[in-house]
């Protein structure tokens, strides 16, 4: 499990590589929730999907096994708040082994 950075603003953007994998994020403020893209590779996984607090954020184990997948954490299973990113709120990477393991 990696730590990804978030800074504490309602809009971002961020990329990063790991695994010989391209990932790139945007978060987003909604209405009433916080929502992300993720694209890897230049391939599309996820757009505009609410983030779960505590749960992983790609909703389909087989892209977890493939790719890996990504974890918002949270307080007492809050919702996903922007200005708790960095400080009570943390995005995390887990590798495809990872997610195997979960599985298995």
């Amino acid at each position: 499990m990696q730590q990804i950075q978030l800074a504490a603003v309602p809009n971002q953007s961020l990329s990063f590589t790991v695994d010989g994998n391209l990932w790139q994020i945007t978060i987003k403020q909604a209405v009433t929730s916080m929502i992300m893209d993720v694209v890897v590779n230049d391939q599309v996984l996820i757009s505009g999907t609410r983030i779960p607090g505590d749960d992983f954020i790609l909703p389909y184990p087989y892209i977890g096994v493939q790719f890996g997948n990504l974890m918002l954490t949270t307080e007492r299973n809050m919702l996903p708040d922007y200005t708790q990113f960095g400080a009570t709120q943390q995005l995390f990477y887990w590798t495809p082994e990872e997610m195997e393991a979960l599985s298995g």
